[in-house]
């Protein structure tokens, strides 16, 4: 027994050197200038204004996963993004398949004039012909199981600034699965609640500061108990 368990303490440390190893030259690959400008490249591209990238690193710790800092959308003002980490499913990673368990947004700022010109960016990008070379089906979006949302600032066309907190889980078909959010600082600060989808409905815990707030938009919603209410969509 003590001889087993030494060569499984073997094969751990040398799995765990390995990942050190594959994840050391994966930081070198990713801080090279030619890497990263291939990725603004191509993200300038789809996005059809340019895409700025500060570091790009894998971190092993807490979780394993690829992040890029201090991102860009070079908007008038600029769409920011503090940290931007995705977190794979390494089975998936295994098997060839690219799935994304947690995908972490932290400290951006997102200007109303800035998102209104990166969606008029988006729509002159609108797809005319096929090219000759393109596959006859497009590849399938790639959306993360959960998402966390961690200091996020809206500011409207006034220059009024609201700081949220959310997180969300989706179901393997991209649908919102349950979602839940604080407001931290603007004119709605204090103000929090949570959704959870149930069939065509969702129950929405009655958690914030005011029954306007704790609905959220495009929902009507009528008592369901003390402690709850159920949403449908309203008409």
């Amino acid at each position: 027994m003590s001889k087993l368990l030494k060569w499984a303490f073997i094969l751990l440390a040398a799995f765990a050197l390995l990942l050190v190893g594959v994840a050391l030259a994966l930081q070198q690959w990713l801080r090279t200038d030619d890497f990263r400008a291939r990725v603004e490249r191509e993200g300038s591209a789809a996005l059809g204004v340019p895409l700025k990238l500060g570091r790009l690193s894998v971190d092993l710790w807490p979780l394993p996963a690829v992040a890029a800092d201090d991102v860009q959308v070079q908007t008038r003002p600029a769409i920011t993004v503090g940290r931007l980490e995705a977190r794979p499913v390494w089975a998936g990673l295994l098997a060839g398949k690219l799935e994304i368990a947690t995908l972490i947004v932290r400290k951006a700022v997102l200007p109303q004039t800035g998102i209104a010109a990166l969606g008029a960016a988006l729509q002159k990008k609108q797809p005319g012909k096929p090219s000759p070379k393109a596959s006859g089906q497009p590849a399938p979006m790639v959306l993360p199981h959960r998402a966390v949302f961690d200091d996020i600032s809206w500011i409207d066309e006034k220059g009024q600034r609201i700081t949220v907190n959310a997180d969300g889980d989706f179901t393997p078909e991209g649908m919102l699965e349950k979602a839940s959010f604080k407001v931290v600082q603007g004119r709605l600060a204090g103000t929090q609640g949570n959704v959870k989808r149930e069939g065509e409905q969702w129950a929405v815990p009655h958690r914030s500061t005011s029954a306007a707030a704790a609905s959220p938009a495009g929902c009507s919603c009528a008592p369901a108990s003390r402690r709850a209410r159920r949403c449908s969509p309203a008409t």
